[in-house]
């Protein structure tokens, strides 16, 4: 009787299938390990934030104890006491919500052993402003105020404040460190993670997939093709949504060479956002990032259809309109409007503003799309240069 081998293409299902199956229990299982392993990091952006404020409350509840000793208007000094009120409940509040990690303030989780010390070291500090300050509303709020009192304890917090916000500094700092701690942890069992994944993949593929190389072979080269495809077209810039530097470049330079053939006059604006390292280094990089976004929407809302942005770098711009300088300015003054508005009205705490230079291409100046580029940087390289004067 003649052996029957197996038929091949229910082999090839039941190895495909089991190979599928490996890899999505791989797969679940490094979700549920990076899960674990950070669930209780997700709250440091928060507690970072919160901990900051304290800080900056802290001073405001100092700046409006120092007024209270002008007592001469009793309407003025209620309000006063109201504002401070105000204040040292939230900073009470907050302060209750960084030690319990209860939820309040959305912060949950659990503190350090060294955070639990350093609010611990901190409380006598914190004890005695939040008591100075309710003694100098309670002695305000009598007909017969004791301005003497006032102004000791005034001066008392005063000297109390230097102290606090060194405790205060070395806590956020903690929260800091422990949350840089985490997320380098986090990356190495990623790591570990990936480099088994990675192995289960090779052994799926020696072991199953190795007898139909041929065919994988010829799957991964259209892959890679399509990625190339994939690549070529990915021409704007994830953060601006405006062209990149280079599908931006390729574009202009298109303008350019058809505007030499054809003689048409066109300009560009070579922008340079004044401030964006201030912004990333006070406020994050993602405050840095909305920064940057704005400044771009505030550029594509004044354009014409057919005008366009391109990012050539972290803070430059080139702004490319198909018109004559004359006309350019017109719409570069409703893009400083634009700006100006946005100042005028945005709840963020940084303003816009940009330095640029204007470059006409011309028959006259017809040498190269990069000398016509240098021209305009310089153009606002100097403009830059006479902004760091007048600030100087």
């Amino acid at each position: 009787m003649k052996n029957i081998k197996p038929n091949p293409s229910s082999s090839l299902r039941r190895r495909y299938f089991s190979g599928l199956f490996l890899i999505a229990v791989i797969g679940l299982l490094s979700l549920v390990f990076s899960r674990l392993f950070v669930s209780g990091s997700e709250n440091f952006g928060r507690v970072i934030n919160i901990a900051g404020r304290q800080r900056m409350l802290s001073q405001k509840i100092v700046k409006e104890a120092l007024l209270m000793d002008d007592c001469s208007d009793s309407t003025i000094i209620d309000k006063k006491g109201e504002r401070l009120r105000e204040t040292i409940t939230l900073f009470e509040e907050s302060n209750k919500a960084l030690i319990k990690r209860d939820g309040s303030m959305e912060l949950y989780g659990e503190n350090s052993a060294t955070i639990d010390s350093l609010f611990k070291e901190m409380n006598p500090y914190y004890n005695f402003l939040i008591d100075s300050v309710k003694t100098i509303l309670e002695t305000a709020s009598k007909a017969k105020v004791d301005t003497a009192r006032i102004n000791i304890l005034q001066r008392a917090i005063l000297l109390n404040q230097s102290d606090f916000l060194k405790y205060m500094d070395e806590i956020t700092f903690q929260y800091d460190r422990e949350a840089h701690s985490k997320v380098e942890q986090t990356k190495k069992i990623q790591l570990i993670l990936f480099g088994v994944l990675m192995l289960s993949l090779l052994l799926i593929f020696a072991f199953i997939f190795f007898p139909f190389d041929k065919r994988l072979n010829e799957y991964f080269h259209k892959l890679d093709e399509s990625m190339v495809i994939l690549k070529e077209q990915a021409t704007f810039d994830e953060i601006t949504g405006v062209y990149n530097k280079k599908s931006g470049l390729i574009l202009l330079n298109q303008i350019f060479e058809r505007s030499r053939r054809d003689q048409k006059l066109f300009t560009i604006m070579f922008s340079d956002i004044d401030g964006l390292k201030a912004v990333n280094d006070k406020y994050g990089h993602l405050e840095g990032d909305d920064f940057i976004k704005s400044y771009a929407a505030l550029l594509k809302k004044n354009l014409r259809p057919y005008d366009f942005c391109i990012r050539y770098g972290g803070d430059e711009f080139i702004t490319v309109i198909s018109s004559p300088e004359n006309v350019a300015r017109t719409i570069i003054r409703r893009i400083e409007n634009s700006i100006a508005d946005f100042n005028n009205f945005t709840v963020k705490e940084w303003k816009i503003s940009h330095s640029y230079g204007v470059e006409e291409y011309t028959p006259m100046k017809a040498d190269s799309l990069e000398k016509m580029l240098e021209r305009a940087d310089k153009k606002m390289y100097e403009v830059k240069k006479v902004k760091n004067i007048l600030r100087s």
